[in-house]
């Protein structure tokens, strides 16, 4: 048997290849077609030599040696060998980091944003699209910071990054940041006696305070002699 065409030596990472192997055998033999040589996920169909084959990202730039076997079955062969050479097409950076959801008005706010390029040797910037006032990202390294405003407690806020490669292909993360308070401990005013009588009611009124507007505060016995209680709500 002979092989007919030229074959097909040029493909395009993640489009399609396709090249449609033609044969011919002077004694009329049924033919069929065997993949010798060539990457994974390339397919020779044995009965009408089409061979397909879908390049992967990281097959861009890079050169692959194929080879075909054309048969009649009856001993005689034809063999076909050839280099496919892919080119690459440049793929976007992908957002991989997961954002928080809630921070504290007027304290420090940190996201470490992180991307990643299918493209070897690409490097990546990092631009804050929408954001409250007080709040960057590091161009270079993704990292936002900043200080929350206090003005937002009780508010959503929403945040919206952008990642460019050398392309400016992008990717978009958009979050949504609940902001709260940041809770103060509340501090005990009183001063407790440190003398009871024998038989006699042990008696203190706990007072405290607390920084935090609107906050109630609860009391708890942590240790003291059987008998001693606290009202939880009085501190009585």
């Amino acid at each position: 048997p002979e092989l007919l065409l030229d074959p097909v030596e040029q493909a395009t990472e993640q489009k399609p290849y396709l090249y449609e192997a033609k044969g011919y055998d002077p004694d009329k033999d049924p033919l069929s077609w065997r993949l010798l040589k060539g990457p994974g996920g390339m397919i020779l169909d044995a009965k009408t030599g089409k061979l397909t084959w879908l390049p992967q990202f990281y097959h861009g730039g890079k050169s692959f040696p194929i080879e075909i076997e054309l048969s009649d079955g009856r001993g005689g062969i034809a063999k076909q060998a050839f280099v496919i050479k892919v080119t690459s097409v440049n793929d976007p950076p992908k957002i991989i980091s997961v954002p928080p959801t809630r921070a504290l008005g007027g304290q420090a706010f940190s996201y470490p944003a992180r991307a990643l390029d299918p493209d070897p040797g690409d490097t990546l910037s990092w631009t804050l699209v929408k954001g409250p006032f007080g709040i960057q990202i590091d161009p270079k390294t993704g990292q936002m910071s900043g200080t929350m405003p206090i003005t937002l407690i009780g508010q959503k806020v929403d945040i919206t990054i952008q990642v460019f490669d050398n392309l400016r292909a992008n990717d978009t993360q958009t979050f949504t940041l609940s902001i709260e308070k940041k809770n103060s401990p509340p501090t005990i005013t009183s001063t407790a006696p440190t003398k009871g009588d024998e038989g006699k009611e042990y008696t203190y009124q706990a007072q405290a305070t607390d920084p935090d507007v609107g906050d109630s505060v609860t009391w708890n016995r942590i240790a003291g002699p059987t008998g001693l209680a606290i009202d939880n709500k009085t501190g009585l």
